[in-house]
Order: structure tokens, then C-alpha cells, then sequence
């Protein structure tokens, strides 16, 4: 089942994000950079946990221009997609901030299931446009989104410590 996920949830959508991130840290990006998850594309900082909670309790607590979908089975949260509507020139477009499913989880349709979600509700806000970014490395889920009609049309660069 997917729903809007609650204040309440938080601490399950962390352990979902520290599980899949501590697994594989092909899937840092610019993103957990900016907000200090990670130090560097290869180390995550030792309160990447706390840093990432408050981001998503931000997100949550956003009813206006942000939505968190979580999945859940059985009482079990296994997924989440964090969705964003941004303005540029009185236009709106979407981003997906973070798309995550637990590992014993995966290969289910939960990810697309998940997605398909967030095209519904950017649909319902009149958007027709969307954006992410994945880390560099990681392939797999790459391909995940070229199946689903994302292209490349930039790559990041960074500079700094």
C-alpha cells in the first residue's frame, strides 16, 4: 500500500535511507554533499542519520510543494519517494528528491509502483515536467529510470572539500 507518510513515520523512513545508503554508497550525490549526509561521494558523515531526518521532516511537514509516499507491507515500511514542485519563470516542474527501497525488498514493482505515484500527484498539480539526479555509480538504478522515460541531460560536477 502506498500512502502519504506522516511525522510519525520518520524514524522509518530513516532506517530505510541508512540501510539502502550504508549498503551501496554509489548512491551518494550531490544532494547528500549539499546537506551534509556525506562528507565526500564515498563517506557518509557519522550523524548522516540525524542530518537526513531533519531534512525529511522538513519535507514532510511541507503540505504545499513537497509529498512523501511510503510504501508499506504488512505494517512494514519497505519504500519511499520524496516529490518536489519547483517554479522557475511562473512555470512549475517537478523533482524527485529520493527514491528508496530496502534491499530485501526489491525486484517486487515496489520502485515503479512508487513512481507511478509520484507521476499521479505531479499530474494533479498541473505538472508535466520532472526532474532527479542519481549518483554517479549508480547503475542500476539508472537504468531503472531510463525504463521509465528519464533521460540525462546534465551531469554535476563538484569542487570543494
Amino acid at each position: 500500500m502506498i500512502r502519504r507518510a506522516t511525522i510519525e513515520d520518520k524514524a522509518k523512513l530513516c532506517d530505510i535511507f541508512s540501510e539502502v545508503i550504508n549498503m551501496n554508497l554509489s548512491y551518494i550525490s550531490h544532494g547528500e554533499l549539499q546537506m551534509g549526509v556525506a562528507l565526500d561521494e564515498k563517506t557518509l558523515a557519522t550523524d548522516h542519520r540525524e542530518v537526513w531526518g531533519s531534512y525529511i521532516q522538513e519535507l514532510i511537514e511541507d503540505d504545499k510543494s513537497a509529498h512523501v509516499f511510503m510504501y508499506e507491507e504488512h505494517g512494514d515500511a519497505c519504500g519511499f519517494i520524496v516529490v518536489r514542485l519547483d517554479k522557475y519563470n511562473q512555470e512549475y516542474f517537478g523533482t524527485i528528491n529520493d527514491i528508496c527501497v530496502k534491499q530485501s525488498a526489491r525486484g517486487g514493482g515496489i520502485g515503479g509502483r512508487l513512481m507511478d505515484a509520484a507521476f499521479e500527484w505531479f499530474e494533479t498539480q498541473g505538472v508535466k515536467s520532472f526532474y532527479l539526479e542519481s549518483g554517479t555509480n549508480n547503475h542500476s538504478a539508472h537504468g531503472f529510470f531510463e525504463k521509465r522515460g528519464f533521460k540525462v541531460v546534465s551531469k554535476i560536477f563538484h569542487k570543494g572539500e
